[in-house]
């Protein structure tokens, strides 16, 4: 057995080195290995299946791929008598009145198509969100006021957390909650409003705008002046609720 000792520079004492090794080798039980010893008998015969392989003969092979072949569906081309009946694929029927039926079929689907659209368009209430472009940010004077920033200390949060202003329908000014998103919608995207994501909620009926806490009340009086908002709106944060009113 061959063994390669690695030792540091300043360990420049090689004989105790030697002498360390071969006591801890001296530890290591040995024993030698056990000779192989197969699980079968190894004299001269190979294992065997009990039984034979089954043997099949000539016309029993020719027998079963007859009944393979018979087995199989038969397709004929053409035969297709469900659409014989069908003015659209009978021979005597010439290429205008072929156009004037499929003229016909295309206005009836349109005419279904229409009145599917008219009686499910006031079932449709999704949630719509909008986010401003990358790049382009809007300078501010980033300060916030005595209150907010008490209110930050208190409960440890950093001036990027994320927070979120919420419109609800009584804001509105008799707007409709529409209305004020469309509005909305344009200035994001036109990164009128710093840091600014928002969404419209329509199954609660309100509009929530999420900012950074630094622009906060930046953000929430040019809601409020953009929008023409009446009454008060709320800055919440998760976990934490309402951290500010405006």
């Amino acid at each position: 057995m061959d063994v390669t000792l690695h030792y540091r520079p300043h360990q420049s004492n090689l004989p105790h080195l030697m002498k360390i090794t071969q006591h801890l080798l001296t530890e290591f039980p040995t024993r030698p290995l056990p000779t192989f010893k197969p699980w079968f008998s190894c004299n001269g015969t190979f294992l065997k299946p009990a039984k034979a392989p089954p043997l099949i003969s000539s016309k029993e092979a020719d027998h079963i791929s007859q009944l393979y072949i018979t087995q199989e569906p038969v397709s004929v081309p053409g035969n297709n008598d469900w659409i014989m009946n069908l003015p659209e694929f009978c021979p005597m029927v010439k290429w205008k009145q072929k156009q004037e039926i499929l003229r016909a079929l295309s206005a009836d689907y349109a005419h279904s198509v229409d009145e599917d659209s008219k009686s499910t368009k006031g079932l449709l209430r999704r949630a719509w969100s909008v986010s401003a472009p990358r790049g382009g940010l809007v300078k501010t004077n980033g300060t916030l006021s005595k209150e907010l920033s008490s209110t930050l200390e208190r409960l440890n949060l950093h001036c990027l957390h994320r927070a979120k202003w919420i419109i609800d329908d009584f804001n509105c000014n008799g707007k409709s909650l529409e209305e004020i998103w469309s509005v909305l919608s344009r200035a994001v995207r036109h990164n009128e409003l710093p840091t600014c994501n928002a969404k419209i909620q329509p199954e609660v009926s309100q509009i929530w705008v999420f900012c950074d806490v630094l622009c906060s009340e930046y953000v929430g009086r040019l809601l409020k002046e953009m929008l023409n908002l009446n009454g008060q709106i709320n800055l919440t944060v998760h976990r934490h609720g309402v951290i500010c009113r405006m």
